[in-house]
């Protein structure tokens, strides 16, 4: 019976230096992109008292409301301060409600604003979910 170092020596003509090599397995990437939309309702809340020191990568907070009367799978964003902004558009809301009932951790993060635009379209975010 034949070694594998012999194997391949006779096949290259090369030391079995292959022996020691190893395969880098691919990592996996921390968070998976879901969506970018923009905030809804963000003259009702306290975006006139943020919107100044929001920057993009600024993280934001989802949180779960469905004792909300008007939309069953509302989701409130929130400054790391506790700040409401508003939520996240009843025809966006369905997959990240899905994933945040299942436990499953989302991220938000400021994309972009817009400061003069009109209140629906002046804060941009990404919503991505988190890899454990």
């Amino acid at each position: 019976m034949i070694s594998r170092g012999r194997f391949i020596l006779g096949l290259f003509g090369m030391p079995t230096i292959v022996k020691s090599m190893t395969v880098a397995k691919p990592t996996a990437p921390a968070s998976i992109f879901l969506d970018k939309m923009f905030i809804a309702g963000l003259s009702y809340y306290d975006a006139e008292y943020v919107i100044e020191d929001l920057r993009k990568g600024d993280q934001l907070v989802l949180k779960l409301e469905p004792a909300n009367p008007y939309d069953k799978r509302a989701i409130e964003i929130f400054t790391k301060s506790g700040m409401k902004l508003g939520y996240i558009p009843r025809d966006r809301n369905r997959i990240p409600n899905h994933l945040l009932r299942q436990n499953i951790k989302l991220e938000a993060r400021v994309d972009v604003i817009f400061p003069e635009e009109e209140d629906w379209r002046k804060v941009l975010i990404s919503i991505s979910q988190v890899r454990a």
